[in-house]
């Protein structure tokens, strides 16, 4: 069921959004989007399964049995967060729910307190716009619809396998060329 809900997810974990290739062990796990704890209607059902990574102290190890404002089956969850430049995630005031139940997720989750998982979303944000973020903006339409589809299109993870995967952060940097593009 996990490598089900991998395949699914683009290989990506559903808090964090790296990209998750190993299967089971310290890698990665099933995540209960209503605890079972809870002991509400969804319980074991797949419409409540997630994978998530298995990092210590982020994401499905950080967040145990706690609730969530925003799940990652939301559908808010593309407007709730934004990508900073610095490679931290900040809540955004249009998604519906209130700044401090997105900081409270962001908190429970410890998406900003790792500094290597933002390093890493900073890096790729970087990689993607290059050096001077405000060359992005002189690229053309087209130029940036590419990147967009890029985000969007899982690629083969290696020769010879295989799965498919997003590349980490895809869903945050997405957002970051949509609202280029609207510039």
């Amino acid at each position: 069921m996990l490598e089900a809900l991998l395949a699914e997810q683009a290989y990506l974990c559903c808090y964090c959004q790296i990209q998750v290739t190993e299967v089971g062990g310290k890698a990665s796990s099933i995540e209960h989007m209503e605890p079972q704890s809870a002991g509400g209607g969804l319980g074991v059902s797949y419409v409540n399964m997630a994978a998530s990574c298995q990092t210590p102290r982020r994401c499905n190890n950080a967040r145990q049995d706690r609730a969530l404002a925003l799940l990652p089956h939301d559908p808010r969850c593309d407007l709730a967060l934004r990508l900073e430049e610095d490679g931290t995630l900040v809540p955004c005031p249009h998604s519906g729910l209130s700044r401090r139940e997105l900081e409270d997720t962001l908190g429970i989750l410890g998406l900003n307190r790792d500094k290597a998982l933002v390093e890493a979303r900073r890096s790729a944000l970087q990689a993607l716009l290059g050096e001077d973020a405000g060359l992005s903006l002189l690229k053309a339409p087209d130029e940036l619809q590419a990147l967009l589809d890029s985000l969007l299109h899982p690629r083969q993870l290696s020769a010879g396998d295989t799965r498919s995967a997003l590349p980490s952060f895809a869903g945050h940097l997405h957002r970051v060329l949509r609202e280029l593009s609207a510039c």
